[in-house]
């Protein structure tokens, strides 16, 4: 039986005005989900719309900026959607505030990928409608067959930034799972020469996401999980 994700909870007037400046706003599962939801209506599961509440959500984002916002997934268990945002946030913030960072580390993995003479990605990483992940079986998504022509197809990072500009603006109608998909298998090929995010823990990223062992490794694989979810219908 398919499982419906909980009604979103209804969130004060006083609540979401507070949220700007995050003051008087728990910090618990029942705002996560609802800002989440607002952002990303689950389709057909998602059980209520409220525009009136979207509104005045976006506009907290449009004169305050997602920030305010994200801070309300950070605690949020990485199999949920608020979870999924909150690394997808993260995400986005690394590449569009340390884009050179981010460059150099894509450079460092396709270099690596070059040397192995391993093929990576030639699956192209998408989720089949069942939720099945091709090419993302293990966290590194290498396979090194002797006998056929290297491939990379791995997003870039400004493309992964784009699609969760979209989706952090609250008006994306592409596929979100393969936002997710992306996402897992950028982080994937980036692990693949580094599996750690962010060393120093006074970096401006520095979260229990971005500094934990392995975290980029890690976190592709929670993109891929996330992925799978969506897909079945039970990311909330």
């Amino acid at each position: 039986m398919e499982r419906i994700p909980r009604r979103p909870a209804q969130m004060k007037d006083q609540q979401l005005e507070n949220i700007a400046s995050l003051d008087d706003v728990p910090q618990d599962s029942e705002v996560a989900h609802t800002t989440a939801q607002i952002l990303l209506p689950m389709g057909r599961f998602h059980r209520e719309d409220d525009p009136e509440l979207k509104r005045r959500l976006l506009n907290v984002i449009e004169r305050e900026g997602i920030d305010v916002v994200a801070q309300m997934w950070q605690n949020s268990p990485e199999e949920t959607l608020p979870g999924a945002l909150w690394r997808g946030f993260l995400l986005r913030e690394w590449i569009r505030r340390f884009p050179h960072e981010a460059d150099e580390r894509y450079a460092a993995a396709r270099a690596d990928y070059e040397a192995s003479g391993a093929e990576y990605g030639a699956s192209g990483g998408e989720l089949d409608s069942s939720g099945a992940g091709k090419g993302l079986d293990d966290a590194k998504g290498i396979d090194a067959p002797e006998d056929q022509h290297r491939t990379l197809n791995i997003p870039d990072p400004d493309s992964v930034q784009a699609q969760w500009d979209a989706v952090l603006r609250g008006n994306f109608d592409g596929d979100f799972a393969q936002v997710l998909c992306d996402s897992a298998r950028l982080t994937s090929f980036l692990a693949h020469s580094d599996p750690s995010w962010v060393r120093d823990e006074a970096h401006p990223l520095a979260t229990p996401v971005t500094v934990r062992d392995h975290a980029m490794e890690r976190t592709s694989r929670e993109f891929r999980t996330a992925g799978e979810k969506f897909r079945e219908g039970t990311l909330e």
